[in-house]
């Protein structure tokens, strides 16, 4: 989404890669499949991390958008997050890629961000990959499984539902790792 909205979601993490693909094999009414690199960003000495801000670019079906998130909360596996996103044009992103510019220098950063990156610059902490499958719930609500590759090589594996009303999604999810014999875990932290 673009511009700014209060991101509302759902997050559990499955145990293993067979979790995962159990999931994903019976689950009807696949959507679409995308393929995201997420980079994250903070300061020399993480004062975004420190204020529960985070920067990330992400580069998706050849679009590249610009993400800072903040003030978020999580509790029973329920984030929310004020959340701004911006397109990022492509020969700009490539300039900091290769070192060339610092992201701290795009003036949408320094009118959110201010202070807190005049101070120290961005830099680039990593990267990760995500596969994403987008299933339609009979419930009215999309379930997004995503297998998450890390800059070290390991896999992580998560479920996300968007929604403003998690009581109600929550005991069909949970409903439904039951009945399939999905281990789950509640997020407690984002990425």
């Amino acid at each position: 989404m673009q511009g700014k909205n209060q991101e509302k979601e759902l997050k559990f993490a499955l145990a293993t890669v067979r979790d995962y693909q159990k999931l994903r094999d019976m689950l009807p009414n696949l959507q679409r499949v995308s393929y995201q690199t997420n980079y994250y960003f903070d300061t020399p000495s993480r004062l975004l991390a420190a204020r529960r801000i985070m920067v990330r670019v992400r580069e998706e079906e050849g679009e590249v958008s610009l993400c800072l998130k903040r003030n978020a909360t999580v509790a029973s596996a329920y984030f929310t997050a004020e959340e701004l996103t911006f397109p990022l044009d492509r020969p700009t992103w490539e300039q900091v890629k290769r070192g060339e510019l610092a992201l701290s220098a795009l003036s949408l950063l320094h009118r959110e961000l201010g202070s807190l990156i005049q101070a120290e610059p961005l830099q680039l902490l990593g990267g990760i990959e995500t596969e994403r499958w987008y299933f339609r719930h009979d419930g009215g609500f999309c379930i997004e499984l995503d297998r998450i590759r890390m800059p070290d090589a390991r896999e992580e594996y998560e479920v996300e539902v968007e929604t403003e009303t998690p009581e109600s999604v929550r005991p069909l999810l949970l409903s439904l790792f039951q009945e399939q014999g999905i281990r789950w875990a509640e997020q407690t932290q984002t990425k």
